[in-house]
């Protein structure tokens, strides 16, 4: 399995990737009325998680279909939720 997942981050599309700590280890930062809260544990209480992510140069939507589908928590019962970036011209970063 982890194989698999390893072959992956070869593939010279994949800029690159991690695997995430479990939900249990995430800690929130929110705002209440200009008072910062942080407490322990994930933002919502789900029983779907973020395992991990990897960053695709992909030219097209159907290039991301197909490398997600080699991801192998696919076959295993799980989902993979594919999103494009936020794409900020350089005038405008921070």
């Amino acid at each position: 399995m982890n194989a698999a997942y390893l072959a992956l981050r070869d593939d010279p599309r994949c800029l690159g990737g991690a695997h995430l700590q479990p939900a249990e280890t995430a800690t929130t930062i929110r705002d209440n009325l200009g008072e910062t809260l942080i407490t322990d544990g994930p933002f919502a209480d789900t029983k779907e998680v973020l395992g991990g992510y990897y960053v695709l140069d992909a030219s097209d939507l159907d290039e991301a279909l197909e490398f997600a589908q080699r991801i192998p928590a696919i076959r295993l019962g799980g989902a993979v939720e594919i999103r494009p970036l936020v794409v900020i011209p350089a005038e405008d970063a921070f």
